[in-house]
């Protein structure tokens, strides 16, 4: 959960324990496995890219209607085989187009 009295965004936080959070993360919200997962801290924000496609996230901070504070992602590039992104971020995209 984000410190109520903390206006600093986890997805701003350059800490290992925010790399922990993301990389969790990324497991559940992307369904990708650690070894097909990297993680970077460029340019004041969290990247997510998925090794097999080159496929690239950014990390954004969210609250649920119930107060809730969750990390969740947003796509910047489909990489260079999206149709074999098996997550459910992409296979959704895909069958909405």
């Amino acid at each position: 959960m984000l410190e109520e009295d903390n206006d600093a965004l986890l997805c701003e936080t350059n800490e290992p324990w925010v790399y922990g959070r993301v990389l969790e993360a990324v497991m559940d919200v992307l369904q990708m496995g650690r070894e097909d997962v990297q993680v970077d801290f460029e340019h004041g924000q969290w990247r997510v890219t998925q090794l097999s496609t080159g496929a690239q996230w950014s990390v954004v901070d969210c609250r649920s209607q119930s107060g809730e504070d969750y990390l969740d992602f947003e796509q910047v590039s489909l990489g260079e085989e999206p149709d074999l992104c098996p997550c459910e971020v992409c296979v959704e995209e895909r069958e909405q187009d």
